[in-house]
């Protein structure tokens, strides 16, 4: 089998158009580091607007070249996303046909998180920021390359590679085998679940009931981002010819325009649109939100609160204690204790005497009336 792989092999190369003995030997050998590609640790910024100033690149359709294509066109897809995302399918794309000059401008938008979002729990607020993970193939945290390194762990757990366009000589994922022409029909076969929206998750058996957002996945560590920006694009084209170009000879070098397109990519203004991320209701929110209502109605505040709680707890408490001091106070001072004498109780004198002048009281009430 290896005899008959290694025989056929640079056919299959000569077939599809690949007679480059660099790229035959790297698709053969799995040296994918010769195609690496080189990119600048940091963005390049612009310092003005407009399509005077816009990046400018001059692309070849060659024609002549195409065997298979995604798209049943003629041109070049231009993926607009930001600088520190991985260019996936989701990027936001612009078709450019050949001889034309397409015009692209850009309006950003930024979203960002205040403190207190980050001080919520990520189960609360469901986003992450850029240095509350760390990725192994990128520097910066974010959704699409969260889901990017996903999507290379399915690869690797079903194929046992991963695709050479994940490939990132300085990442530090785990040394993996990078696919090569023999993987081709594994990749095929699970395409579904390596680039679907949800990787991982086999939506044919969906049933009619289903309800979304309850999909269990491999990649539910992957959260949106709480800091982002988004670019929307709007383009316009025309004819590309050097016909009334005032400078014929040097433009673009001299380059012989056969089937050859201008891409300019620019912004379209100085300013962009901020969005803020904030908490809409926190504890002092609500205390100035109800005590406003409160001191609207019924002239309460804060003032008033504390003298509620004082008069329910401290008050009524030394109210009780100072009632049952009184009670107590009135109690002893009432209290007479009587000790008759003991010679009064002991003669029967005094007795004789206390009834005679009762007796002698009542006769003259009698002899009176």
């Amino acid at each position: 089998m290896q005899t008959l792989e290694g025989k056929f092999a640079p056919s299959v190369c000569e077939l599809v158009g690949i007679k480059t003995p660099l790229i035959t030997k790297t698709l053969l050998e799995d040296n994918f580091s010769a195609l690496a590609n080189k990119i600048p640790s940091f963005p390049r910024r612009v310092s003005a607007c407009g399509y005077l100033t816009a990046l400018e690149v001059l692309v070849d359709s060659n024609p002549s070249d195409y065997f298979g294509t995604q798209i049943a066109a003629i041109g070049h897809r231009v993926l607009i996303h930001n600088s520190y995302y991985f260019p996936d399918w989701s990027a936001q794309n612009m078709l450019t046909e050949k001889g034309i000059m397409n015009l692209i401008g850009i309006t950003p938008s930024v979203t960002y998180s205040t403190p207190s979002i980050r001080s919520l729990d990520v189960s609360k607020r469901n986003c992450l920021f850029h240095n509350e993970s760390q990725l192994h193939n990128f520097y910066h945290y974010n959704y699409h390359n969260c889901l990017t390194e996903c999507r290379m762990n399915i690869s690797k757990h079903f194929c046992g590679c991963i695709p050479f366009y994940y490939y990132h000589e300085t990442g530090t994922y785990p040394k993996t085998r990078i696919c090569n022409l023999r993987d081709i029909h594994c990749l095929t076969e699970h395409r579904p679940l390596i680039m679907n929206s949800v990787p991982g998750f086999d939506f044919s058996t969906i049933s009619p009931n289903h309800e979304w957002g309850t999909e269990q996945h491999v990649c539910k560590m992957c959260l949106p981002d709480c800091d982002y920006v988004d670019y929307s694009a709007e383009s316009s084209s025309g004819i590309f010819t050097r016909k009334y170009s005032s400078n014929q000879l040097n433009l673009f070098g001299g380059v012989v325009i056969q089937h050859q397109s201008v891409v300019r990519v620019y912004f379209n203004d100085l300013v962009a649109t901020k969005n803020r991320r904030d908490v809409v209701f926190s504890w002092h929110t609500l205390l100035a939100f109800y005590g406003g209502l409160l001191g609207l109605f019924i002239g309460f505040s804060f003032v008033s609160a504390v003298e509620l709680v004082y008069f329910f707890t401290i008050r009524l408490l030394l109210d009780i204690k100072h009632k049952n001091e009184a009670a107590q106070t009135k109690k002893a001072t009432h209290l007479v204790n009587v000790k008759p004498h003991q010679e009064e109780i002991l003669n029967p004198r005094h007795l004789m005497t206390y009834h005679r002048d009762k007796f002698n009281l009542r006769r003259r009430s009698n002899s009176n009336s």
